[in-house]
């Protein structure tokens, strides 16, 4: 035996049995080894929605809004999404039944699939609306995201978008699935935009607990979070003191003693979508308070308004203006192109500040280019029929990845060398377009958390601290020796570090609002009737030649769109048809306005009383002009009427043509008596 184990054979065999031996201890050593290197995801779920009776009539729509968002989650690669078959597999094994609208089965299903994050909410409303010669959906919807361990809720959007405009027999549903996919996507983002703080216990007292982080990473004063442990929540708190690195939370309701290692996050409110009303623009609930909304840190600092902000905020997305008004005109004058007028107010964190760079402006027949861009301290454009409009600086929206808002400094110039390969047209006159506007501003790194992730600061400091000290202790050195270098070291250490420490213009882009209403360009239509100059008498009652007057003039429909037209005539005794002195025509026989509703034809006539203007002296000049606007124009063009009194028509605005003129004549005599 001892020789064959010294022999060449037997030390073969011994060092494969010691092999053999160690080859299970070494896998486990592996393969434990090659577990901690893989990252763990949150495991978040993501449940059907409910649906409200008000976005009835489109079938299994809270499972297509839970598969949109699902799907948009999955696409950041930054959470691990239960599939939903398997969230629905677990349901029918606890015995649930969607859509799920209490917390304890919410919370039950979410354990059952053990995910510490679990989606879902509401379906809130949709409307078909038509849209020039098409049609298309608006959907309300609301996304909620739960802690599971705690049951609060931690984040969320309301939000409400349109689908594209379609014509032709295209079904509603189709329309309305392809919004819920765009809420989803906007949700999503909207979501991650609003990066919420988390940190860890290190020590408490009786009275307060010491967190880890601090502003660099988001927390501030005011903010409402809950503490858990493992999956267990242990208790609520507010933050009550904030320093960079770390922050002082008071308990407002303990379940658990708190300890270190405990989990800190924050908690966010959302204000709710609750309806759509008639012209597709939602309504927002009231009254919601939002709670270190991330996504607005940066412009909060910067408006100084940090103390108020943490107290209350705004019930909207991060959107860079609040309202869009679009509105058919003629530019820059009445006797000009055919043109979009746009003007917009700032949401109340963009309003009057200096870091708003440019407003992107975007029209529905061009999806790949704004239209328009002007700049930050701009609160109007003309989209102009006649006008190419040059892209050079519109491919600044490059870049943002389609990330609304957020936290980190990852676009600091505007691509602006880069333009697009061809110019964008002006709106087409005779079609109907929905615009939709969005903001791109900038920031100082240094007013992100943690700089931006950019080293804006710290690290521009470093290195200009270290580039300075060594530059001044060479030139220290070269003039005066020792002492010379260490004090040029010094300075230039001091100096390049300040330099260095200014931090960097970090670009972010908004939310898009979109328009009110649609808006249609239109030309001008011309009178043809009654002739320049024409002799028309007064209305006499026993001649009927002096009863009605009929104009004709020109169609306003030049671009062949599916357009259905309002015509109205307007007379004055004024050229300029001043306001209380001008008013509209009134059909024969009645009180309504003198209106046509018209096909597309060449020519159009209108027939109305002679009824305006009995009491002037012959020879008076009667002035008038046709006023046209697309019915579903909404606010409709720029210029208003002068309203004569009780019309029942209030609100409605037309493009006017050109002035005509006749001339009022001796009322003729009366016809001969009979014998």
């Amino acid at each position: 035996m001892r020789r064959f184990i010294k022999s060449l054979t037997g030390k073969a065999v011994g060092q494969i049995v010691v092999l053999a031996l160690l080859l299970p201890t070494l896998t486990l050593m592996l393969s434990g080894k090659a577990d901690a290197q893989l990252t763990t995801q949150p495991t978040w779920a993501v449940l059907p929605f409910s649906v409200n009776p008000k976005a009835a009539g489109v079938a299994n729509l809270g499972n297509v809004a839970a598969d949109a968002v699902a799907s948009e989650l999955s696409k950041t690669n930054q959470y691990d999404v239960v599939p939903q078959e398997q969230v629905k597999r677990a349901a029918e094994n606890l015995g649930l039944t969607f859509p799920l609208t209490d917390r304890t089965s919410i919370l039950r299903l979410a354990q059952e699939i053990r995910a510490s994050t679990v989606v879902t909410d509401q379906v809130v409303s949709y409307k078909i609306l038509a849209n020039g010669g098409g049609k298309q959906a608006v959907v309300a919807m609301n996304v909620a995201v739960s802690d599971v361990a705690s049951g609060l809720p931690i984040n969320g959007a309301g939000v409400s978008t349109r689908s594209t405009v379609r014509v032709g027999n295209v079904g509603n549903d189709i329309l309305v699935n392809e919004a819920v996919a765009g809420a989803a996507a906007q949700a999503v983002a909207t979501i991650r935009s609003q990066n919420l703080p988390t940190g860890t216990i290190l020590n408490t007292t009786e009275e307060t607990a010491l967190i880890n982080q601090g502003t660099r990473t988001g927390f501030k004063r005011g903010q409402h979070v809950v503490v858990t442990r493992g999956r267990e929540q242990v208790a609520t708190g507010t933050i009550n003191d904030v320093e960079p690195d770390q922050a002082y939370l008071h308990p407002d309701h303990v379940i658990k003693g708190i300890q270190p290692g405990d989990k800190v996050r924050v908690i966010f409110d959302f204000a709710p979508m609750v309806d759509i009303n008639a012209g597709g623009n939602p309504e927002v609930a009231r009254g919601v308070v939002k709670h270190s909304n991330a996504g607005f840190v940066q412009v909060i600092l910067l408006v100084a308004l940090g103390a108020f902000l943490l107290g209350g905020g705004r019930a909207t997305s991060n959107n860079g203006a609040n309202t869009l008004i679009a509105e058919a005109e003629l530019y820059p004058d009445a006797t000009g192109d055919p043109s979009v007028a746009l003007h917009w107010g700032t949401d109340i964190f963009h309003r009057a500040n200096a870091n708003n760079v440019q407003w992107q402006i975007w029209r529905s027949d061009i999806t790949d280019s704004p239209v328009l861009v002007v700049q930050g301290n701009t609160l109007q454009a003309h989209d102009v029929s006649t006008l190419n409009h040059q892209t050079g600086s519109f491919s600044s929206l490059a870049g943002f990845g389609g990330l609304i808002g957020g936290n980190a400094c990852t676009v600091t110039a505007l691509p602006n060398d880069t333009p697009i390969a061809v110019d964008v047209a002006g709106p087409s006159p005779g079609h109907a377009y929905q615009y939709r506007i969005e903001l791109v501003y900038k920031l100082s790194s240094l007013d992100l958390p943690d700089g931006g992730n950019t080293g804006g600061g710290n690290t521009g400091g470093n290195t200009g601290s270290t580039t300075g000290g060594t530059t001044g202790g060479t030139t220290g050195g070269t003039t005066g020796g020792t002492t010379g270098g260490t004090t040029g070291g010094n300075t230039g250490g001091n100096t390049g570090g300040n330099t260095g420490g200014g931090g960097s213009d970090c670009y972010f882009l908004s939310g898009q609002t979109f328009a009110t209403g649609i808006a249609t360009p239109l030309v001008r239509s011309v009178g043809q009737a009654p002739a320049q100059n024409a002799s028309i008498p007064k209305q006499v009652s026993y001649d009927a030649t002096t009863q009605n007057i009929t104009y004709s003039f020109t169609s306003a429909n030049t671009g062949g769109a599916n357009l259905t037209l309002e015509y109205v005539v307007e007379q004055s005794l004024n050229p300029t048809f001043p306001k209380n002195q001008t008013f509209l025509a009134h059909i024969p026989g009645g009180s309504a306005v003198a209106k046509k509703i018209s096909p597309d034809t060449n020519t159009i006539s209108l027939t109305t009383n002679n009824d305006l203007f009995q009491d002037v002296a012959a020879g008076t000049l009667i002035f008038w002009r046709v006023g046209v606007r697309n019915v579903v124009d909404v606010p409709g063009p720029v210029h208003q009427y002068s309203k004569k009194p009780n019309d029942p028509d209030k609100t409605f605005r037309y493009i006017f043509g050109p002035t005509q003129q006749f001339v009022r004549a001796e009322t003729p005599p009366p016809p001969p008596q009979a014998n």
